[in-house]
């Protein structure tokens, strides 16, 4: 079994995860187990991540299914609900059934391209499930050339070209989020140029200020009193204020006598800091690899069916749309 198999049935095996997380989370606290500290923390974060599910899914079905007929009465493709009222309201199309589920135009479509074998995919009911595992709930619209992307490319590569983008459940999205950067990150490092300085680089000098400042202020009360010291002469020396201490006071300071120290504000404006300063001339991955295709239309048609053969490849998908596939036109209303 190859890798990629093995964590698709990992990731399938765990479809449930709205009740197996608190399931997990029960028998931890009944059998007593005290994790580490960094899988207590990826553990608080998967449990956020399935807690933040309801307000990340889409609120309403993606797919309404309205059947949109041409002045002869064959279908052309199917559109939203929101849509067939549009033109009903415009005068260009009537309903034809009390369910409102179907319009017909009043005018005769330049472009009849969804009829035939090829239009199969823009005539079909599209369900509202996951296309991978077929999930019916917490639904996320999956874009199958990544957003960062897809957003760079003409216009005519994305208007009124709902193709490439599908239903995941968040498990399957997360998965396929996960695989496809990987994929970005290669692409991206491939044209980059040999030694090519980075988005942002650190002031070290910045950093180490909000270090002592964050140190202060978690830990304080557990550091040594020379590095406390330290620490708040590099905090006070940046934000401007006199020294909190003498270069000559010891440790048989009056017992009675309250050190005097930082304030919270102060340590937090300290935190704060802008350590990391941009690089103007750095282009972002997403530009770099979009400005690799030029202008050139074969290029971009086989960029976008390279990135739906890696959706195939990666999620399996066995509830895609009928008609659905990596050869069909990459511009709308395209052969």
């Amino acid at each position: 079994m190859d890798a990629t198999q093995k964590a698709l049935n990992q990731k399938k095996s765990s479809s449930s995860i709205y009740t197996d997380m608190e399931q997990r989370v029960q028998k931890k606290e009944s059998e007593g187990i005290t994790l580490p500290a960094h899988l207590e923390r990826e553990d608080w974060k998967e449990r956020r991540r399935v807690k933040m599910l309801p307000h990340l899914a889409m609120k309403k079905p993606m797919y309404d299914n309205v059947k949109m007929l041409d002045p002869e009465g064959e279908v052309l493709c199917t559109i939203s609900t929101k849509k067939g009222k549009w033109y009903v309201s415009k005068n260009l199309a009537t309903w034809t059934s009390t369910a409102h589920d179907h319009i017909k135009l009043k005018f005769q479509p330049k472009n009849k391209s969804s009829s035939g074998p090829k239009g199969l995919y823009n005539r079909s009911d599209k369900q509202n499930i996951c296309v991978s595992c077929g999930e019916t709930k917490f639904h996320m619209r999956h874009y199958v050339v990544p957003y960062a992307y897809r957003t760079l490319l003409p216009l005519k590569y994305k208007n009124h070209l709902s193709h490439d983008i599908v239903i995941l459940c968040p498990n399957c999205h997360l998965f396929c989020e996960q695989k496809r950067q990987v994929r970005m990150n290669e692409m991206e490092e491939r044209l980059r140029r040999p030694g090519e300085e980075p988005q942002f680089k650190t002031d070290k000098s910045l950093y180490h200020v909000r270090s002592c400042a964050l140190a202060l202020l978690r830990s304080r009360e557990k550091m040594p009193k020379d590095k406390v010291l330290e620490y708040e002469r590099v905090v006070c020396q940046y934000l401007n204020l006199p020294p909190l201490h003498d270069d000559d006071d010891d440790d048989e300071t009056d017992d009675k006598e309250q050190p005097q120290q930082l304030t919270k504000e102060q340590l937090q404006q300290a935190i704060d800091v802008q350590y990391q300063i941009e690089n103007t001339n750095f282009i972002p991955g997403a530009d770099l690899v979009v400005q690799s295709l030029g202008e050139d239309d074969e290029k971009i048609e086989a960029f976008i069916k390279e990135w739906r053969r890696f959706f195939l490849e990666t999620s399996k998908p066995r509830f895609l749309p009928v008609g659905w596939g990596v050869d069909n036109s990459v511009v709308c209303g395209g052969d």
